[in-house]
This record gives C-alpha cells, structure tokens and sequence, in this order.
C-alpha cells in the first residue's frame, strides 16, 4: 500500500484504540441487551471488516478499517470471563479462566509467527482472510446452538444499573486504579515491544526474521507456563505477592532488553532507516 513505517504503526495502534473504546461500550451494552445476540453480531462484524480489509486501497483505508475491527473485537473480551462464570460457577471458573488466559497468551505469541508464514508464502491479505473465516465460522456456529452459550438476564442486569456508581467509582477507587494501571502499564509496555521488535531485529541489530520468530517461541514456553502455574502460585503465595513479583520480573526483562539493544553497542548508526 506504499505506507511507511511510521503508517503501518498507525494500522496496529487504531486497533488498539478501537478495542479500548469497545471495552467501555459492550460493558455497558451487556448490561441491558443479550449478551449472546452481541457476541454473535460482534463476531460477524469482524468477519466483515477483516474482509473489508483486504480491498483497501490506501494505509488511510486500512487504518480506518483497523480502528472499527478492533471496536467490534472487543465484545468477546468483555463477555468471556462473566460467561464462563456462569457456565462453572465460582470455584470452577478459577480453573476455566486461567485456562483461558493460557489460550490468550499463547494466540498473541503465535499470531505474529503465523502472520510472517502467511505473508511469506502469500501476501498481505491472507491474514485478514484467515481471520474473516474464523469469525464467520464462530458466529454462524454460536447462531445456529444458542445453547453452547448461557443466557444473560439484561432484565435484571437493568434493575441493578442505578445501585451502583459507574465509571465515576472506579476512576476514583485507589485499589481498582492499582490493578488497572499495573496491568496497563504492562501490557502497553509489551504491545509497544511486540510492535517494535520486528523493525529493531531485523534493521538495528542485523538479525533476520527467523531470529524474531525463535525469540516469540521462547516466549510462548515462557508464557504458557507461567500463565496455567499463576493460579497455584496465587493460592500458596497470595494474589498480591504474585502480582508484585510479576510486576517486577516484567521491569526486570524489559530492563535487560533495553540493555541488549542500546544503540552504543550497535552503534547509532544502527537504528537510521535505510533510504
């Protein structure tokens, strides 16, 4: 699409934005609709825009179309972990929720090594047609067996909407801030490496894709592990000491990483873009 770089980080980041803007939304739309119905409708809709994508003619286009993927993408994170409550009750969904945090991280981890194959071996647009067919696969599914997913009661969730104080709340509840910035913090501070790192490899450190994909590999075991081990490290350790120490292993791994590609050991030549 004769983008630059710069544009093409603009493509990831109206994702980004979009998603943090559907999150508010389907929150509040799950509380006074079906939730199924919106799942549905939000899968197909992201079946459309991922096809929608592939006719682009401009990075304009595709940054525009990226920002209302990820608006409609956001359902299902906000609906997944209160589904899977109701299907396990509450000691069962600790299990099903670390089980699905497994899933979450591994499917981030392998998008990119599964995106590079993909535009390897055919082109730019393979990936939005993988991704349009899995969307449509799983709405025409969950339309068709309603019953594969539990019924939300919008009715009473409606009733209860004017006992508690919104948004306004949380923003201004110190415990809830702690959480939400401790994991925004770190998830930001991983889109931002996980968005760069190919660029940095490849150009700054003279590396090939292939050393991308072996470092997201060594993650993904990284990850895996830690994500089906949190749940009893947090029963025998406390919630809070697993977090703290997560928090610090975090700084202490984009500390050396930062070390590793510090343009006085590559030179600052290193990281000019090629003309």
């Amino acid at each position: 699409l004769n983008g630059t770089i710069e544009e093409a980080q603009l493509v990831l980041a109206a994702f980004a934005a979009g998603s943090g803007i559907g999150l508010l939304l389907f929150g509040e739309l799950g509380a006074r609709f079906d939730q199924r119905v919106l799942l549905v409708a939000s899968l197909g809709g992201y079946a459309v825009l991922s096809a929608l994508a592939t006719v682009t003619q401009s990075i304009s286009e595709l940054v525009a179309v990226r920002f209302f993927q990820g608006f409609s993408g956001a359902a299902a994170a906000v609906f997944a972990p209160g589904m899977i409550r109701k299907s396990y009750g509450d000691e069962g969904s600790v299990r099903a929720l670390g089980l699905m945090g497994s899933i979450e991280s591994v499917v981030p981890a392998l998008a990119p090594v599964l995106g590079a194959w993909l535009l390897l071996y055919f082109d730019w647009r393979s990936s939005f047609i993988v991704i349009a067919l899995l969307a449509s696969v799983l709405a025409i599914t969950w339309c068709s067996f309603p019953s594969l997913l539990p019924k939300s009661d919008p009715t009473r969730a409606t009733a209860t909407l004017g006992k508690r104080q919104g948004y306004i709340s949380l923003l201004t509840n110190l415990v809830f801030q702690k959480y939400a910035l401790s994991m925004a913090f770190t998830l930001g501070g991983l889109l931002v490496f996980v968005f760069g790192a190919p660029t940095v490899i490849t150009r700054a450190m003279n590396g090939t894709l292939s050393d991308f994909v072996t470092m997201q590999v060594i993650g993904i075991v990284f990850y895996i592990f830690a994500a089906n081990a949190a749940g009893g490290l947090a029963e025998r350790f406390g919630s809070e000491r697993m977090i703290a120490i997560g928090s610090i292993l975090g700084a202490t791994g984009f500390s050396v990483i930062l070390w590793r590609a510090d343009p006085i050991r590559f030179g600052a030549s290193a990281f000019d873009h090629p003309p």
